[in-house]
């Protein structure tokens, strides 16, 4: 699968990500884009995003055998009207947004879940 929003120096297997521990890409395993349009729908409030799920090792650990896991990683997008628009304009559709899975999983750890190996926003 060739990623149309994240490059392959980000995502690509054996690439290594960096939050309080260190991954190593395995494989991707899908990307989704949800790209909001305002003429289409004048309620859409966006921000669009894409999102791409890896599969990952963890570099450097020495528990046997590896600790693997799944990452997920957001980015916001401009909407379909702004793609080709010069920066300036595309940065003021920029908003922090908790993506709702983020948040799910951040209730289930306050309720003695099991804990996100990391999150970085």
């Amino acid at each position: 699968m060739t990623p149309r929003w994240f490059g392959q120096e980000e995502v690509s297997p054996g690439v290594v990500i960096e939050l309080e521990k260190r991954w190593r890409v395995l494989s991707q395993k899908e990307e989704h884009e949800f790209q909001g349009s305002e003429q289409d729908d004048p309620r859409w409030s966006g921000p669009s995003y894409a999102c791409i799920q890896l599969n990952v090792q963890q570099v450097g650990s020495r528990i046997t055998p590896p600790v693997n896991g799944y990452m997920r990683i957001y980015k916001q997008i401009p909407t379909e009207e702004t793609v080709a628009d010069r920066p300036k304009v595309r940065a003021q559709q920029a908003k922090t947004v908790v993506p709702p899975e983020l948040g799910a999983y951040r209730q289930l750890m306050d309720k003695g879940s099991w804990k996100l190996f990391g999150v970085r926003m």
